[in-house]
């Protein structure tokens, strides 16, 4: 093993709390999945996931909805040169499927499912109070429409 290849080792163990002295060996009990996460973040440190998380819009979550992992799936990982008839881009149904199936943490899966319940929730206000608009500024062209009558009669 090279040099610069033990001391990332030994700096990913100390990170991790493990024993990182050579001959040493790390009890089974605290090699937990979580430690292998972490352990496994700090030897090969994957910065692209993060630009991926930033530029999708989940700074401030470590996860993605479905409706940004749809957006990232169609548009960066999709091959452009695929025919869209025969290989048409994922619709939300089938990225959730993939969560679904995917996602270890069912609570992540979970949130997914309630955020798209808020966003329809949202969508539907904003329509209803877009129908009322519609319906105020019908009435407020009609009153126009009757001034600008009463003003020719006038004249």
């Amino acid at each position: 093993m090279f040099s610069a290849d033990r001391k990332r080792v030994e700096m990913a163990l100390e990170n991790c709390n493990l024993p990182s002295v050579r001959n040493d060996s790390i009890p089974l009990e605290d090699f937990t999945p979580e430690v292998y996460s972490l352990f496994l973040g700090n030897i090969c440190p994957r910065t692209e996931l993060d630009h991926i998380f930033s530029d999708m819009g989940a700074k401030s979550r470590p996860y993605l909805n479905v409706e940004q992992l749809t957006e990232f799936i169609n548009n960066k990982q999709r091959d452009p040169r695929l025919n869209e008839i025969l290989y048409p881009p994922l619709k939300a149904e089938q990225v959730q499927l993939l969560v679904d199936k995917y996602e270890a943490d069912a609570s992540l899966a979970q949130r997914e499912d309630d955020e798209d319940e808020k966003k329809d929730e949202m969508k539907k206000k904003k329509k209803e109070e877009g129908k009322k608009r519609k319906k105020k500024d019908g009435e407020g062209e009609k009153k126009k429409e009757e001034e600008k009558k009463e003003k020719k009669k006038e004249e």
